[in-house]
């Protein structure tokens, strides 16, 4: 607007008349009423002396067992491979922020990914029959968050899914590292500890629906008061999982857009 009102007044001496804008109103919700589980998880993770997740994957040079000297700008690569961590991480806390469905979206994903890595570099028989087990002792939660995320998307997109938990299209995305330069038992560890924490998260989204969830609650109240009775409304967020989330919710309610 004062862009705006300076060109005009300096090409004509007089500017348009812009209407007041309203100081913005903000609805009180409750984030504890319904994350204090998935909180309390959040805060467990940050605890740790690797907060949230170790995300090895993201920064193999962590675990190089060679000579730094011997790779092209290391300090360069390896404090890149850290932002990529730092990022990942911030990226969680703002999906978080953003809805539980992002949030519970973005763990789905990681962990596939792990799972991924782990199919990949688990070479062997122990490091095999490790993944195993594990796969088997969470396979509830990994057909139930499988068929949970087909569900959002519509009925093309589902088409374009894969059935497959882990498609070929994600291993071949993985680089296989190589043992002699890398510390891939170490790397295998953080893998497992990192997929404990998604799933541990995976099972606090699970218990939370979208008609418990306080912040669409009060949406939805909002929306069916006169104030807002045949009027168009916009509803911005920076996350597509979340739009898809709330257009859903919104949809069971009564609420077409």
């Amino acid at each position: 607007r004062s862009y705006a009102k300076k060109s005009q007044i300096t090409e004509t001496g007089d500017s348009a008349s812009f209407p007041k804008r309203k100081d913005p109103e903000v609805s009180e919700y409750s984030i504890t009423k319904t994350y204090g589980g998935l909180l309390a998880k959040l805060e467990e993770a940050f605890n740790k002396d690797t907060p949230l997740f170790s995300l090895p994957i993201y920064y193999p040079l962590n675990y190089y067992k060679g000579n730094p000297e011997d790779i092209e700008d290391y300090d360069f690569v390896a404090g890149r491979q850290k932002q990529v961590v730092q990022l990942v991480r911030t990226v969680f806390l703002k999906r978080f922020e953003s809805s539980v469905f992002a949030f519970e979206t973005s763990c789905s994903k990681l962990l596939l990914k792990l799972l991924a890595f782990l199919e990949k570099h688990c070479e062997t028989e122990s490091e095999k029959d490790n993944l195993l087990k594990w796969r088997k002792k969470h396979e509830k939660i990994l057909n139930f968050e499988h068929d949970k995320q087909l569900e959002i998307w519509s009925e093309e997109e589902r088409d374009e899914e894969d059935d497959a938990l882990i498609d070929e299209e994600l291993l071949e995305s993985i680089e296989q590292l190589n043992r002699d330069e890398y510390d891939i038992s170490s790397m295998i560890l953080e893998t497992f500890n990192d997929l404990d924490v998604a799933v541990g998260f995976l099972e606090e989204t699970q218990k939370i629906s979208s008609k418990e969830d306080d912040k669409l609650k009060k949406l939805t109240r909002m929306l069916k008061t006169k104030d807002f009775e045949n009027q168009k409304v916009l509803i911005f967020s920076e996350f597509a999982d979340t739009v898809r989330y709330i257009e859903k919710h919104l949809k069971t309610e009564g609420i077409d857009g």
